[in-house]
């Protein structure tokens, strides 16, 4: 088990109809209570991950782990979800999460996902297996 770190991107804003209605802000504090005391799990805040047409947004990394980021999140409600895919992400040699493992809230919210630094080719995941909800 190695230590993964949530990214939250606080400067993010989920809009509706071109108004904002949910900010990074919120998401980053409900984030950080939901994964409050979790061994091996910390939040961060990131000022901005570019990825603004998709926001609120939230990265998982860790060492020798894929970074995964997520997009399209609107509501404190996520934030357990968030805390719970981390735990499963946490305990994955590699940091390969299938979809069917996912909780159901991040189903159809992947935004990437990016080797880890240091790379070689190794098979991270089974074609078959990889994301449909890109």
């Amino acid at each position: 088990m190695s230590d993964v770190t949530i990214y939250v991107c606080k400067t993010c804003g989920f809009k509706q109809d071109g108004e904002v209605t949910y900010t990074g802000e919120s998401l980053l504090a409900a984030t950080d209570q939901a994964a409050n005391g979790m061994e091996g799990i910390s939040v961060r805040p990131v000022s901005c991950m570019n990825n603004c047409d998709r926001g609120c947004t939230v990265a998982f990394t860790g060492p020798g782990k894929l970074t995964y980021v997520f997009g399209d999140f609107s509501s404190d409600d996520i934030a357990v979800d968030l805390a719970a895919y981390a735990e499963i992400y946490r305990d994955r040699e590699g940091g390969a999460v299938k979809l069917g493992e996912r909780p159901q809230g991040l189903k159809g919210k992947i935004v990437t996902r990016v080797p880890p630094f240091g790379f070689s080719g190794f098979p991270v995941m089974d074609p078959k297996d990889a994301e449909a909800d890109a």
